[in-house]
């Protein structure tokens, strides 16, 4: 049970990720929102499957930028579950 939560908690982080990132103009606006409020993590959430360790810490990042995630995808028009 925990497994497929998990599982799909990473599904999401995995698509909002990559949706910042596989476009360079989201990259750079995303970067310059967090340049803006301060953010500790310039443009820190790439994801990679190859460990636990990496999805740990994209977790971890995701979490930390939570807020400017979401108002960055409502800045997009983006829908995002709350």
């Amino acid at each position: 049970m925990c497994g497929e939560q998990l599982g799909e908690v990473m599904s999401l982080v995995i698509r909002v990720v990559n949706f910042i990132v596989a476009r360079a103009l989201h990259d750079r606006q995303f970067k310059a929102l967090l340049d803006e409020v301060g953010n500790a993590y310039p443009g820190q959430l790439l994801h990679s499957n190859v460990r636990w360790l990496s999805r740990g810490k994209v977790l971890s990042r995701f979490a930390d930028c939570l807020n400017e995630i979401r108002t960055f995808l409502d800045m997009k028009g983006v829908e995002h579950p709350s």
